[in-house]
């Protein structure tokens, strides 16, 4: 049964390591590209410290995909600036970080009887500063690109969220510190969820367990961009996972706790702990070019 291991408690111990993890929540299709520099100097980091003028990962991320960068640099001296861009697969932009940046510039405006304008095949997914002293040795932290890059690209663009009361826009990042402390049993797992959805609203997390199976609340009315618990929980292992959005008692999707680890390539391990986010647009959606919901679960390694 799920229980929490520490409530909204800071820890007393940090994790071993620690490193930004990328996690690709855009539903409007294309590969995202992480490009990573020193703000004071412009040279280029990567995970093994190295200059690298090219984005990581050098394939890029699917959606529902994640990749691990450790920290390389000195989080107390150093700004680090985070570039991401959506790109289609296989355009020569993704060879490097200069050339992602140059294609992701905003076109000229076009004449009136110009005809229609192809979209671009690399867009800008936002961008943010790590301040020096924002970061600690020894944690863990999401950043997660959610809505869509590309709105007018998607058949309804109303699977990408809201647009920003603001400026308007359909995408958003979210950057999360998680597991802050570990399962005190070996035999269970450690667990946190952030709802990075911009479509579901405050929503619910119950684990099916037990046999037969029976659905036990984990979280309620988890609003877009937070996690809970704040702290780890430690819980079973739940047959499966459920998200009921906006209040609703209908369950609105369901997946299955083995299907959420092979989906997110891991095996698991008991005794870990891992942030268990959800991306996507609503369940059971066709809307052309976007991608379908989708329970993702990343270890705090």
């Amino acid at each position: 049964m799920p229980g929490s291991s520490g409530g909204d408690s800071e820890p007393s111990t940090p994790l071993e390591g620690g490193s930004l993890v990328v996690l690709d929540g855009l539903v409007d299709g294309g590969r995202l590209f992480a490009c990573l520099r020193d703000a004071a100097s412009g040279a280029a980091l990567a995970g093994a410290g190295e200059l690298a003028p090219a984005p990581v990962p050098a394939e890029g991320l699917d959606f529902g995909s994640f990749h691990r960068i450790p920290f390389s640099w000195d989080l107390g001296a150093v700004d680090v600036e985070v570039e991401l861009f959506r790109a289609e697969p296989g355009v020569p932009q993704t060879e490097s970080c200069e050339a992602l940046h140059e294609a992701a510039l905003p076109l000229p405006p076009v004449a009136p009887d110009a005809g229609a304008v192809p979209l671009p095949a690399v867009r800008s997914a936002g961008a943010l500063t790590l301040a020096r002293g924002s970061l600690f040795e020894g944690r863990h932290y999401l950043l997660a690109a959610t809505g869509c890059a590309a709105p007018d690209a998607v058949a309804a663009p109303q699977l990408c969220g809201d647009p920003d009361p603001l400026f308007g826009a359909r995408s958003e990042l979210l950057l999360v510190e998680f597991g802050l402390e570990l399962p005190d049993d070996a035999g269970n797992f450690g667990l946190q969820f952030l709802n990075a959805s911009r479509w579901l609203g405050p929503t619910d997390v119950l684990l099916q367990v037990g046999v037969p199976e029976v659905s036990v609340p984990f979280v309620s009315g988890v609003g877009f961009g937070v996690l809970r618990p704040r702290a780890v929980a430690t819980v079973e292992q739940p047959f499966a996972l459920e998200l009921r959005g906006r209040g609703s008692n209908v369950v609105p999707y369901s997946q299955t706790w083995m299907d959420t680890a092979r989906a997110s390539a891991l095996e698991l391990q008991p005794g870990k702990s891992y942030l268990l986010a959800s991306i996507g647009p609503p369940p059971g959606s066709d809307g052309a070019g976007s991608s379908a919901p989708r329970l993702v679960l990343i270890p705090a390694e």
